[in-house]
């Protein structure tokens, strides 16, 4: 994030493309990508991955589990803390932590970008997203409730105790349809002196919009961003702001 927090809780920071068919994807092209971006990214390494997806037949009784596999390439700054996902119709900048700032991580992109547009270039963006995942601690007095300015509430006639607690939000930002994707939840911690851990995770993404030239992407990605920081300091409850110091 722009800002200088207090204990940073970013765990990982992603951008992603997806788009529906490579123009002109082969071994040719990713060599002359991995050359332009060897600079920043000088390691690369072989990756895979598995795909799941689930056929459902309305003659079976079971549905189908298709698990395909996807190999691709991975490109890393020399402390590997930056690394670059390339994949025929996707791809994805990271930064893991310790996050520098989102000056730094934007300039990362843009210049990925400026490759990828040169040498591989893409037809119909299918979504564009930046995700930033966070892990926060709470202090010794807090508790989930008291953390996070929204959250679920327990009626009083539910009894038991609360073994675990997810919150998802989707919400639709600004004129061209965007969307920001919230998850706050309990994750248990390592950390016996401490009364809790929990994943605060914002995904900013389109799936709609079009763009003339990548100053637009870089455009919208800066208002992303912007929603995304604002949206952290927002759904932090007063007593944890202090421990970011905002």
């Amino acid at each position: 994030m722009s800002k200088d927090y207090k204990n940073p809780p970013l765990t990982e920071a992603v951008f992603e493309v997806k788009y529906g068919k490579s123009v002109n994807f082969s071994t040719e092209t990713i060599a002359a990508f991995s050359e332009s971006i060897h600079p920043l990214f000088p390691i690369k390494k072989k990756a895979v991955r598995i795909e799941t997806s689930i056929n459902v037949g309305l003659e079976k009784k079971e549905n189908d589990i298709v698990n395909k596999t996807i190999k691709f390439d991975t490109f890393y700054s020399p402390d590997e803390k930056y690394l670059v996902h390339l994949e025929e119709n996707r791809i994805s900048i990271h930064r893991l932590k310790p996050y520098i700032s989102w000056v730094d991580f934007a300039s990362k992109i843009n210049a990925v970008l400026s490759a990828h547009i040169q040498h591989i270039n893409f037809e119909k963006l299918i979504r564009i997203g930046v995700r930033y995942i966070n892990e926060i601690v709470f202090p010794k007095d807090s508790q989930m409730k008291d953390a996070f300015g929204v959250f679920l509430t327990i009626p009083p006639q539910i009894e038991g105790e609360i073994k675990s607690l997810f919150c998802n939000l989707v919400l639709r930002v600004g004129e061209n349809n965007d969307q920001l994707k919230v998850r706050i939840g309990d994750k248990k911690s390592t950390d016996k002196q401490n009364a809790g851990l929990a994943i605060m995770d914002l995904d900013y993404s389109n799936e709609k919009i079009s763009f003339e030239n990548q100053k637009d992407i870089m455009s919208w990605l800066d208002n992303a961003h912007a929603s995304i920081e604002k949206s952290f300091e927002s759904l932090l409850a007063e007593k944890l702001k202090s421990t970011f110091d905002i």
